[in-house]
């Protein structure tokens, strides 16, 4: 077989010759000029074509990166338990990645690959670990959004420890819960309008280049809002606006948000602030502290310090707040009880401090405090209703009522100095990975 180039798809420069690139109906119809060199054989000057040494495993539509062959570094095919089969109807030689099909002569076996962060096995951030995996292929109802920044959430770091429960990963996995970036590729059934359209994604595998994602599962950013900040509220903005519609902040209410340096924490500072709500902040250490004034709390108190209930209460002229919405849990969660009014109402879903945030039941009935725990206290909320909530948090952010925090930003492969910063409590807000841009 010798080497060919194909006719330019109209409006693009003509693909670069590799053996044999025959574009198929869906990469037609799909593809977007963008002015990047993102068409997804544009990328060998970054992403090359591996040479694998091992027969391919069985491929199909619909597959994430976790359940194909795992790549190294330098593109050497990681063993794996189970049948290992050419892709059904394809030639030994013949791979079907994302809109393209690549020909290699000699039984030379090629693919795309994508940059990702693997974990193999439970531990520290050191078990973070760069790889190249095979890019997501679409099947029926799914995208491929091509990410260009995903958030570091806490969930992260317990998944990645073992402590996640029964929300554990199996062994290898992709961390992440989502990313920010553009449709790259849908599969049958999904409108190609989708591609080229900015959104965010919430689903497993955002440490990676490509996301494979139900199209339920995307939300379009709206126009004029930046992909990092639209995924700095991907979920800190659909926590902060679910906990929000439960249990609203009236004007004048006085409103304790703990660990409010945190990801979702200063949005409901935020929102309680723009519900003309008189906001007291907890965080610890002056550095958080400062942040915290720029959003225009009321007060801020150090609740590293002795008494610090006491203060809060002082602060409400002694009757103590309205709501709580502690975001610390542990042991300052049921000092943080100490400050709300009797009859007030607190909220707990945070376990920043050590655990959920335990309050004695019969002491809660005597003051008449309606304590809640909604993130904990019954099934998460249902596909739709999780969409409308991030779609709603993205709204608020294109008009500028919510304004995250980015408190840093750190390259895919430094993925493990950012769960390290996030543990060690020297994030304020929301940390990023920049995958791409």
């Amino acid at each position: 077989m010798t080497a060919q180039s194909v006719p330019a798809i109209t409006g693009e420069r003509p693909m670069p010759e590799i053996d044999t690139v025959v574009p198929n109906s869906a990469q037609i119809r799909n593809h977007r000029p963008s002015g990047k060199d993102d068409h997804p054989v544009d990328r060998e000057a970054r992403q090359a074509f591996r040479r694998l040494q091992h027969p391919l495993p069985e491929w199909r539509p619909g597959l994430r990166p976790t359940d194909a062959p795992q790549v190294n570094a330098i593109g050497g095919l990681a063993e794996i338990p189970g049948q290992r089969a050419s892709p059904p109807g394809l030639t030994s030689s013949e791979v079907e990645v994302g809109d393209c099909r690549a020909y290699r002569p000699d039984d030379d076996r090629s693919l795309i690959t994508m940059r990702a962060i693997q974990v193999r096995e439970f531990g520290g951030p050191e078990v973070l670990e760069p790889v190249e995996l095979p890019d997501p292929v679409p099947g029926p109802g799914q995208v491929v959004v091509d990410v260009a920044v995903t958030d570091v959430i806490y969930l992260d770091v317990m998944r990645r420890s073992g402590r996640a429960g029964p929300a554990a990963p199996a062994l290898p996995y992709v961390p992440g819960r989502g990313g920010a970036g553009r449709v790259l590729a849908v599969g049958e059934g999904v409108d190609p309008a989708w591609v080229g359209r900015r959104v965010v994604a919430r689903t497993d595998g955002g440490y990676a280049e490509r996301l494979l994602a139900a199209e339920e599962e995307i939300v379009e950013v709206p126009d004029g809002l930046g992909l990092r900040e639209a995924a700095a509220v991907l979920h800190d903005g659909g926590t902060a606006v679910g906990l929000f519609e439960a249990t609203p902040a009236a004007a004048h209410d006085w409103v304790l948000v703990t660990a409010a340096a945190g990801g979702a924490a200063h949005l409901l500072v935020q929102l309680a602030g723009d519900a003309g709500a008189r906001v007291v902040a907890a965080a610890r250490g002056e550095r958080k502290l400062a942040m915290l004034r720029g959003l225009g709390v009321a007060a801020v108190v150090d609740y590293s310090e002795p008494g610090w209930p006491d203060r809060v209460r002082a602060v409400t002229g002694g009757s103590g707040v309205d709501l709580v919405f502690d975001g610390a849990g542990g042991e300052y969660g049921r000092a943080a009880f100490d400050a709300v009014a009797d009859g007030g109402r607190f909220v707990t879903y945070g376990s920043a401090g050590g655990g959920l945030a335990v309050i004695d039941p019969g002491l809660a009935a005597r003051r008449n405090v309606a304590v809640h725990n909604p993130l904990f206290a019954g099934p998460p909320p249902d596909p739709a209703t999780a969409r409308a909530r991030i779609a709603r948090a993205l709204e608020l952010t294109a008009k500028g009522v919510l304004r995250p925090h980015i408190g840093a930003v750190h390259p895919l492969d430094q993925a493990a100095e950012a769960h390290r910063a996030l543990e060690e409590r020297r994030t304020l807000g929301r940390a990023l990975l920049l995958v791409s841009g």
